[in-house]
């Protein structure tokens, strides 16, 4: 089974340890296990001074012309979920989940690589680079395709490894897809320690700020996985109301449309009707798939009477 093994919250503020220029020296793990980050290169800074899309505070990883990291796993820490060559400390638990939560406020691409969380790149590191959702492991490096991290929004990464198979995937809550990979077991672990904004590379970094990091020990079943995305959507970029509903009727059909309040794609849409503002509503349609980051949302009821006023509700259904 898989088990909690780390977590870092941003938005417990007692987990985080930080001067009167709140610059940061240690984040708690809130774990029993006490895997606590400490101070690395360059300054981190807490409360960030932007906030998640749901208001919550981060730590602000500094600047974007240098690289300000903390130092998490120790090589001999990371052994345990990292390490699966044979008779090796994570072979017994089968795998690994990852999750982390990012607000970048510049993606700096080129030899910065966005690095969210990395020991070396032939070892471990979890990065948006480009906007493009990329983990590295080993050798190998399972990236999306297309670019959907971007500036000024609140994202969920989320890995999961089953050792056993090789099976990885990777999930962003911005687009909602799962892309995925192949990696047989082997000692994924490194030399290095494992770094938070960066990597043991003094040229990679991230610019922006880092809410929560959970590491799970143990493959993740299918159901887990999704409810941990799920979670961490809900408290860090919060309830996504449908915005701007507009209503236009004609002879024989209303249209509705309306525009995402937050831009998530892990989400369907319902629409349900009513003849009276105050209710019953009766659903009408659910489902209803997104049709692009930028483009509103549209649903033509073709059931209405003509001389009857109908009142419509439109909510977001979380599908991470």
């Amino acid at each position: 089974g898989s088990a909690l093994y780390a977590n870092l919250d941003g938005s417990e503020l007692a987990s985080v340890t930080a001067d009167g220029s709140n610059i940061v020296s240690a984040w708690a793990d809130q774990t029993a296990n006490g895997f606590n980050a400490s101070a690395g290169t360059g300054s981190v800074f807490y409360p960030s001074t932007t906030q998640s899309e749901s208001g919550l505070s981060g730590l602000d990883m500094g600047s974007t012309t240098s690289r300000t990291v903390l130092s998490w796993f120790t090589p001999t820490q990371q052994d345990q979920w990292l390490d699966f060559s044979s008779g090796a400390g994570a072979l017994p638990y089968g795998g690994f989940s990852v999750f982390a939560v990012v607000h970048p406020s510049a993606l700096l691409g080129g030899n910065n690589r966005d690095v969210v969380m990395s020991s070396t790149e032939s070892n471990f590191s979890l990065r948006y680079e480009n906007g493009k959702p990329q983990l590295r492991l080993g050798a190998a490096t399972i990236e999306k395709t297309t670019a959907s991290v971007l500036s000024g929004q609140t994202v969920v990464l989320a890995v999961r490894y089953d050792a056993t198979t090789g099976a990885v995937q990777l999930w962003d809550s911005e687009s909602g897809v799962i892309t995925t990979g192949n990696v047989p077991a082997a000692d994924f672990s490194s030399s290095a320690a494992i770094f938070l904004g960066g990597s043991s590379n003094p040229d990679q970094y991230m610019k922006g700020v880092l809410g929560e990091v959970k590491v799970y020990r143990g493959f993740q079943t299918t159901a887990d996985f999704l409810n941990e995305r799920a979670s961490l959507v809900e408290k860090w970029v919060g309830d996504p109301i449908p915005a701007d509903v507009a209503v236009i009727s004609g002879t024989n059909q209303i249209d509705l449309s309306w525009t995402k309040a937050k831009p998530i794609s892990a989400y369907t849409y319902s629409v349900y009707r009513s003849t009276s503002p105050s209710g019953p509503y009766t659903q009408i349609t659910t489902g209803l798939i997104p049709n692009g980051e930028s483009a509103p949302y549209t649903y033509s009821d073709t059931s209405v009477v003509l001389g009857t006023t109908y009142y419509y509700v439109v909510t977001a259904t979380n599908i991470a």
